[in-house]
């Protein structure tokens, strides 16, 4: 038994094949009248109207609002005009602000450094290819991205090398490629933004 369709599509797809059906094999349906074929039709091209009526409804009310907020954009480009204007004369009497609904420009908070990231854990995934992943500090500034440097354990041991820049990342991961073999290496993370650097996360010591 056939599903009688929900969709806006598919109800006018059957009804069309009904209207076409019915007028070419009317003998092979006694039981529906030209009566009730009729009024099938008229519903039929009165949905499509109204389909098409409110279609172009929408695209009214989208240019309609595209209009809108040409218009609000000028107003805006206008007011600040002003608004600049305004705040420049009245520098020594920010009170008279008030008269046109502004008020003084209050100071930005000063920005902090980031906090220093944290559980900085490495992860092999293949000849020379190592993931590092950290956490975010829990106080300080907000990050504007984070450096990502390594320190080389020199053949057969001593002091490490000097910390060195590899790359830089916008979020707490990162893929390295092409890393070293058989070599102690150090990773560390140092989270930046324009107020300054944070202290360095945790030490991961790896030998891929």
């Amino acid at each position: 038994m056939a599903v009688f369709p929900k969709s806006e599509t598919n109800v006018l797809a059957l009804a069309g094949q009904m209207i076409s059906g019915l007028n070419e094999h009317s003998s092979l349906y006694p039981s529906v009248s030209v009566e009730a074929l009729t009024n099938l039709s008229m519903a039929y091209t009165e949905c499509n109207n109204a389909i098409n009526a409110q279609d172009s409804a929408r695209a009214a009310a989208k240019n309609a609002t595209i209009a809108k907020n040409d218009r609000q954009s000028e107003l805006e480009e206008q007011m600040h005009k002003i608004l600049y204007l305004a705040e420049h004369d009245c520098m020594n009497t920010p009170g008279n602000l008030d008269y046109i609904g502004w008020s003084q420009r209050k100071p930005g908070s000063p920005l902090n450094p980031p906090d220093q990231p944290t559980h900085l854990t490495p992860s092999y995934e293949g000849p020379g290819i190592l993931s590092l992943n950290w956490r975010k500090g829990p106080n300080g500034g907000s990050v504007s991205n984070y450096r990502i440097e390594r320190s080389d354990q020199p053949a057969g041991g001593g002091v490490p090398g000097p910390w060195t820049l590899l790359t830089t990342s916008f979020t707490e991961n990162v893929t390295l490629q092409n890393q070293p073999r058989g070599i102690e290496m150090q990773y560390r993370i140092v989270a930046t933004n324009a107020a300054g650097d944070s202290l360095p996360s945790n030490i991961a010591t790896v030998v891929l």
